[in-house]
């Protein structure tokens, strides 16, 4: 086993998602929905420890995922060059593909909608408890301010 905090110079880290009981120790297939949404695999690229020819083809690619390629629409991204990578052109052209859908479009408008009423419904109860809040503290400044005057 290696330590990454002591100098294990990994580049690329996969965590794998396996499910074992805590008792017997045996590996279980998870076949419930419950568990599997809860967890996921996933994939750690530490660009600085690649070697140069290999972080030039993986920069060109992860590139399609800058932030800079967002525009003010969120659901769409404006590529101001087009890459040279065959990869970064596949996902763009992918990615494009899933955009121009009806059906991804509408559920992305609905996402957004729910988000907005969390948001909304979120800071409606952070504003109600705040309320709460400074009415008790009103009222215990009102009983220790009657207590000091009785003193």
């Amino acid at each position: 086993m290696i330590n990454l905090e002591s100098g294990g110079q990994k580049t690329v880290l996969k965590v794998s998602r396996t499910f074992t009981d805590a008792i017997t120790q045996e590996i279980v297939v998870a076949d419930n929905e419950f568990i599997t949404k809860l967890t996921h695999e996933s994939y750690t690229i530490q660009i600085p420890r690649l070697r140069h020819d290999q972080r030039k083809k993986l920069e060109e690619v992860v590139e399609v995922f800058s932030q800079d390629n967002i525009s003010d629409n969120l659901h769409k991204m404006e590529f101001l060059k087009q890459p040279k990578n065959p990869l970064a052109k596949k996902i763009i052209k992918r990615l494009s593909k899933a955009a121009a859908s009806q059906e991804i479009q509408r559920t992305m408008e609905a996402e957004d909608m729910i988000e907005h009423l969390i948001n909304r419904e979120s800071e409606e109860k952070l504003s109600k408890q705040a309320q709460e809040y400074e009415e008790i503290i009103q009222q215990k400044e009102e009983e220790f301010e009657g207590k000091r005057q009785r003193n």
